[in-house]
């Protein structure tokens, strides 16, 4: 709508005699929109300036409610529910015998319980 009034502003300040004719302050009229905007405005063919700056206020409106509903759909929020303090306690409670019951588990290698003396050695080696 400010473009509108702006746009008019200025062709009311054109002298009389300069003034283009409004056919083609028509044709010029959507150059001041974002290529999306100017390229509705035109598929829409309207016949008038004053038809076509109210094609454009409809125009824009339609795509700030899209732009609008784009942006709820990008935030979906998902709401954990916070745990009280008892099961907090449990989970972590739980979660350690989980990680002992594992570490139980575990077979110490011999090769970690002390170095073995390695019985077949290679009679070319020499120890130098």
């Amino acid at each position: 709508m400010e473009y509108c009034a702006r746009f008019n502003n200025v062709y009311n300040a054109i002298p009389q005699n300069l003034r283009p004719p409004l056919d083609l302050a028509l044709y010029t009229f959507p150059d001041g929109f974002d290529p999306n905007m100017a390229y509705q405005l035109k598929e829409r063919a309207p016949r008038t300036l004053a038809e076509a700056q109210n094609v454009v206020v409809t125009i824009e409106a339609n795509l700030i409610a899209k732009r609008n509903r784009a942006r709820a759909e990008k935030r979906t929020t998902f709401k954990v529910e916070p745990l009280d303090f008892d099961q907090n306690i449990d989970a972590t409670i739980i979660g350690l015998q989980r990680l002992g019951e594992k570490v139980e588990n575990v077979e110490r290698k011999t090769s970690w319980d002390g170095k073995q003396s390695n019985t077949i050695r290679n009679p070319n080696f020499r120890k130098t």
